[in-house]
């Protein structure tokens, strides 16, 4: 039996629940009073249930009702209305508990009530707004001033305008509004001069910016309704802004979009007429027009536009926005592009800019546009969409080209060949990635394949160029430029994959460093980027495709190798990397000047078109989204942890694995920590560029000595007494690989340190009973690959220790299911490089990653840094920036290396 339930007040504020109905209330008085509260104003029904319910959820009600008044322009309060209290006194029912219930009681609950959604919007950082949506969806409009503006049939005032207060009426499904002047009222009847005050802030705070609103409460029109004519409509309209930001909220009529009327905008249409073939100077064509809602305006209703000064005019019984001056100025633009050089059309870079919004030249189409949009609203740099006078539109040829590169399909026609001359089945997304470089490549453009590591960008290039060859019949050769590392397995994988493709290994260990006679025999020249600088007819060469495998290298703009690999002449190029933003976005402007010359404008242009993007001139938050549509046509980006990519594949589960110093590891990091302090004071006093330079280089040998330290004493001391007990980290790894030896499973453990990758084997294989294997710079790159075999054989070696550098990229080590990252690489997508050794197609096991973390050192600060980072990826591909330590202040460096005793004394093992 549903015993009816009873909310009884006892001491202290606290609510017990008596009966079973409502277990969702009775639950959340279990947890607290404030919980409690909330679940019973979001139960109205509960009303009816008995007089004790009936009293709490009015009081309920009305604290909600008080907090919904809240607002943003204010300190966060929710102000008691003692006036209230007393009424709530004298209508107390007969109910259990009413002993209890005074006035004090009654005014502490409600500052108890306070506390908790303070706390509450605290503990979850969020705005009390985002508090209220999520806590009381029903109730988060609740005590709002609404401005509602409807059209009439009145020719002489089309509009009507109308503002209310929002409040909820027991019973009702929704929100009810009042007139603001009853709303006024009823708080005078109340004798509530702070309910008064709060609701009329918003709307003093919008006079002050407003002169519509201004005018209105001057003359009292505000608190009845108003008939308005189109003129004065539109003045409201624009002011929306403004009354919106003082937390008015304003209700447009229904077909509007974004609470205006349809424009009448300059539409520029690109792309009406099909091309077999586009390319970075192929042009396109466009069509300029004057249109609403993406209606072209017929003669007539485009002359009433242009003979009209009124802001708002009925065309085709709709009111629309217009501006006769603003229009001309930006047909001008057109009118002069027309009887100039782009009679004929515009590049299809110059397209793509103006289509994306993403300008860089100072003579492009899409710059000249942003400044007359600019003009019209105050010269700013950042123009919202409901602002601008323009549209750019695609026309049906260009937008299907763009949809079948963005959006690539696997092809049947491929598939004779494929079968043919390709040893392997692809997956359905590679059989994609396939069909997008042959678009590409078809177009005339180049590309950035970005798929994670372990996606398997080789087999898509090699299945790419044996379409090239076998299916549309290209003859010339293509060069392959890739890291000396790599030589060995794209040798392995072409000879497994691709034997009808004959290949030139441009290396003096290989085939030869010349150019051979027999230059045409040949469809791939494999070779590596020391190469490319070493060997001249390389780059004189013009060769059919450019493909540069971990393209990452080419990031830096500045360097030999970068100039040189963007100096190669082809057909088309591709940048292959699983990392197309490793450090900031000037690498993604690298990548592209290689594969896409000119679409990211200059380094310098670029720089500042970032800088716009991030907000750094006007202090508005950073939108990508105009690079991040001028880029993805030349980009194909997919993740290993997205299921609608591959179903197959484990999960990568990552953790941070706390160490703590030994006391011998403390004792020599605060020494370390007073010298560097020393150091930075006594160079303090020199301002020049060579003391600038010397600074630099003693900050980045400090934060060595710091990593030395927190892994072990003696890589520090240079000695070889490498115990256990002296270091918190090779505790941590006993601990560690004791439980994956027990499983049998196997390990990789990455370390940026050559010298310790020895001490480490040498370690764990006492943890094991077994030895391991070791690749760093100094192993040769021909030996490299049997190692790499030694680990894959499933009875071979259990685990691999290896430095960053030279054993991040290119291997193939799914064997192990378990990664350490003993020190920490300070930039996230080389770890993320590594991590994908062994996180990658044909990994049949959830891979664990342990990074490495020594509490209260400078490891424990830079991660939480490297985490702040990350919130940017994404933002445009993948923002995953590294610390720069060195260009901080000497406080801020002081204070990234200074020891936290707390977490030292809390956690470090006995030495």
């Amino acid at each position: 039996m549903i015993i009816p339930i009873e909310i009884i007040p006892h001491q202290d504020t606290h609510f017990r629940v008596r009966g079973s109905k409502y277990p969702n209330v009775a639950d959340a008085f279990g947890k607290s009073t404030g919980q409690g509260f909330l679940a019973l104003v979001q139960s109205p029904q509960i009303r009816t249930e008995s007089d004790s319910c009936a009293y709490w959820f009015d009081y309920a009600s009305h604290f909600v009702k008080s907090m919904c008044s809240f607002s943003s322009l204010q300190p966060f309060s929710v102000p008691v209305n003692q006036t209230y209290l007393e009424q709530k006194l004298d209508a107390l029912p007969l109910m259990v508990g009413s002993d209890q219930i005074d006035q004090q009681f009654l005014s502490d609950l409600w500052f108890k009530l306070e506390d908790f959604v303070r706390q509450e919007v605290d503990q979850h950082q969020q705005d009390p707004r985002k508090f209220l949506k999520k806590q009381l969806p029903d109730w988060q409009d609740v005590g709002k001033i609404f401005f509602h503006l409807a059209e009439s049939k009145k020719k002489t005032h089309p509009f009507s305008f109308l503002a209310t207060y929002s409040v909820r009426v027991p019973g009702k499904a929704r929100i009810q509004h009042r007139p603001i002047g009853l709303a006024l009222l009823d708080s005078m009847e109340l004798s509530d001069q702070q309910q008064i005050k709060q609701l009329l802030l918003p709307v003093y705070v919008a006079a002050q910016k407003s002169h519509f609103v201004e005018e209105i409460i001057a003359s009292n029109s505000i608190y009845s309704q108003l008939p308005l004519t189109a003129e004065q409509a539109h003045r409201l309209i624009a002011d929306i802004p403004v009354c919106e930001q003082s937390g008015i909220i304003c209700k447009m009529p229904d077909w509007w979009q974004n609470n205006r009327p349809h424009k009448a905008v300059v539409s520029i249409k690109l792309g009406n007429k099909k091309k077999s073939r586009v390319g970075a100077e192929q042009l396109v064509d466009f069509d300029v027009r004057v249109s609403i809602g993406g209606k072209k305006l017929t003669k007539a209703e485009l002359q009433r536009v242009m003979d009209s000064d009124a802001s708002l005019i009925e065309i085709s019984g709709k009111w629309v926005e217009v501006d006769r001056k603003k229009i001309n100025k930006l047909l001008s633009v057109w009118d002069d592009a027309l009887n100039s050089s782009h009679h004929d059309g515009i590049s299809f870079i110059e397209a793509m800019r103006l289509y994306s919004g993403f300008d860089v030249s100072d003579k492009s189409l899409a710059k000249l546009m942003a400044e007359e949009e600019s003009a019209f609203v105050g010269d700013q740099t950042v123009i919202a969409s409901d602002q601008k006078w323009s549209e750019v539109v695609l026309g049906e040829a260009f937008k299907q080209q763009l949809d079948e590169i963005r959006h690539p399909k696997a092809s049947d026609q491929f598939k004779a060949v494929l079968d043919q001359h390709l040893h392997a089945t692809l997956r359905d997304y590679q059989a994609k990635g396939l069909g997008w470089l042959n678009s590409v490549n078809q177009l005339g453009l180049g590309g950035c394949l970005a798929d994670d590591m372990g996606l398997g960008k080789t087999i898509q290039v090699l299945a790419m160029l044996i379409t090239q060859k076998h299916h549309f019949g290209v003859k010339r050769p293509s060069l392959l430029v890739v890291p000396a590392s790599l030589m060995g397995n794209w040798l392995s994988e072409m000879k497994k994959f691709t034997p009808s493709l004959k290949c030139f290994s441009v290396h003096r260990s290989l085939d030869g460093a010349s150019r051979p006679q027999n230059f045409d025999d040949y469809d791939i020249y494999l070779t590596t980027y020391g190469m490319v600088l070493r060997q001249e007819w390389l780059s004189k060469t013009k060769w059919q495709f450019v493909v540069a495998d971990e393209a990452q290298a080419i990031k830096n703009p500045g360097t030999k190798q970068s100039r040189m690999m963007r100096s190669l002449k082809a057909q088309a190029k591709i940048a292959m990397t699983g990392t197309p933003v490793e450090n900031s976005l000037g690498d993604l402007w690298s990548l592209f000047d290689f594969c896409c010359p000119g679409l990211l404008g200059s380094a310098s242009q670029f720089k500042q078109a970032i800088k716009k993007m991030r907000g750094e001139e006007d202090g508005d938050a950073s939108d990508y989204s105009a690079l991040r549509r001028l880029i993805s046509p030349y980009i194909l980006r997919r993740k290993k942890t997205d299921k609608n990519v591959i179903d197959d594949l484990p999960d990568k589960i990552e953790m941070k694995s706390d160490c703590y110093l030994t006391k011998e590891q403390a004792k020599l990091y605060q020494a370390e920590v007073i010298k560097l302090q020393s150091i930075l004071n006594k160079n303090e006093k020199d301002d020049d560029s060579t003391s600038k330079i010397k600074r630099k280089g003693l900050v980045l040998g400090s934060l060595m000595k710091f990593k030395k330290i927190c892994n072990h004493p003696s890589q520090f001391k240079a000695s070889d007494d490498y115990q256990a007990a002296l270091s918190g980290k090779f505790l941590k790894l006993k601990e560690l690989v004791e439980t994956i030896a027990a499983k049998q499973e196997k390990l990789l453990v990455f370390t940026q340190f050559k010298e310790l990758t020895d001490i480490l084997e040498h370690f764990l294989a006492e943890c094991f009973g077994r030895r391991g294997l070791v690749i760093h710079g100094g192993v040769a790159v021909g030996k490299r690959q049997g190692l790499v075999d030694q680990f894959q054989d499933p009875m071979g070696p259990p685990f691999f220790v290896l430095s960053i550098k030279a054993g991040g990229t290119g291997l193939n080590l799914t064997q192990a299911n378990h990664v350490i990252h003993f020190d920490r690489w300070w930039n996230p997508a080389v770890e993320n490089q590594a991590t994908d050794r062994a996180f990658r197609i044909g990994q049949k096991k959830n891979v664990l990653v342990h990074k490495f973390v020594c509490k209260g050192t400078i490891e424990e600060k830079i991660d939480l840094m490297i985490q702040d980072k990350q919130s940017l990826s994404d933002a445009v591909v993948e923002d995953s920036s590294e610390v720069s330590i060195t260009e901080m202040s000497n406080e801020q460096i002081l204070d990234m290396v200074k020891l936290d005793i707390d977490q030292i004394n809390r956690g470090a093992p006995i030495s």
